[in-house]
């Protein structure tokens, strides 16, 4: 014969789970309310905070000067043009260490003594956080060698600037100014 021990109240049993269950979806509940209120704060209270942050990461304001207007003289003959030169610049709180680079730079961009003393000189004077010219007036092949070793440079670009030139010097110059007045 068989003796039921009955220790167990299943009714008990059954009623603690419900119970926990319960307690559990209602944390499970709470959570996600104070995820979706933190989502809503982020999201729609304070979205202007946050995008206004974004830019300034993203965007940067760049001085661009304008392109002058090419200047001729009554026959047609430009008296003043526009040339694109190009220079490096270096920023060097982002280069690891600025005198191997500017050694490295010496056989891709043939940089002088002059050149780097220059630099020096600018770099003492200047902000912290801006480039700073390292070697101007640079041809097309240096540009293009640069270009190639570009990668080795962290810190390092060539930027192109538009300067005036006048294809007779400042020969035609006086004379232009005595036309223009002749002519009023």
């Amino acid at each position: 014969m068989k003796l039921q021990n009955s220790f167990r109240d299943y009714t008990a049993e059954s009623a603690l789970f419900v119970r926990r269950a319960l307690v559990a979806f209602l944390g499970i509940l709470l959570l996600t309310g104070v995820l979706i209120a933190n989502l809503y704060n982020l999201q729609i209270v304070r979205f202007t905070d946050y995008q206004t942050r974004s830019n300034e990461n993203r965007i940067k304001l760049v001085p661009i000067a304008p392109s002058r207007g090419i200047i001729y003289d009554r026959n047609g003959i430009p008296l003043a043009l526009n040339r694109t030169i190009y220079q490096i610049e270096m920023m060097p709180e982002k280069v690891d260490n600025v005198q191997q680079t500017l050694d490295a730079l010496r056989s891709v961009v043939d940089l002088t003594d002059d050149d780097i003393a220059a630099f020096r000189k600018e770099r003492a004077r200047s902000h912290r956080f801006t480039s700073i010219p390292v070697k101007t007036n640079l041809t097309e092949v240096q540009v293009a060698r640069f270009a190639v070793n570009q990668y080795r440079f962290p810190g390092v670009e060539v930027k192109g600037y538009k300067r005036r030139y006048y294809p007779y010097g400042s020969a035609l110059t006086p004379r232009h100014r005595l036309c223009v007045e002749n002519q009023r």
